[in-house]
């Protein structure tokens, strides 16, 4: 009975998760606030920066879950166009419009914005 319900309960999270296509970057410049460094800078297209931004959202289409919930304090925050991301720890919340996604992260996933 047991495995069972551990079985369903997987299968539950597993039916949670979606692909979300976030819009890639194009010619959009980058702002990105780190709130614990207090530091705030703009990545411009065609930047290194930029590139990996673009990589990463290119990566990351897979495992998302709608975010029911106010949005935490920034942590790494990043805005371009209609499209926000915050990384806080070791999870990264996606937003456009109303919508809001979150998903797991590894820190050393952004690290290159902490610049």
């Amino acid at each position: 009975m047991r495995s069972s319900l551990v079985a369903l309960g997987l299968m539950f999270l597993v039916a949670c998760t979606q692909n979300v296509t976030l819009p890639l970057l194009g010619s959009t410049p980058v702002e990105v606030n780190v709130r614990e460094a207090q530091r705030h800078y703009t990545l411009a297209p065609g930047s290194e920066g930029h590139l990996l931004l673009e990589r990463w959202l290119q990566r990351n289409k897979s495992g998302w879950s709608l975010y029911y919930v106010t949005a935490p304090m920034c942590g790494v925050c990043v805005h371009a166009g209609d499209l926000g991301l915050n990384f806080l720890g070791g999870s990264v919340i996606a937003y456009r419009g109303s919508a809001m996604w979150t998903k797991a992260v590894e820190p050393s996933d952004y690290e290159f914005l902490k610049r």
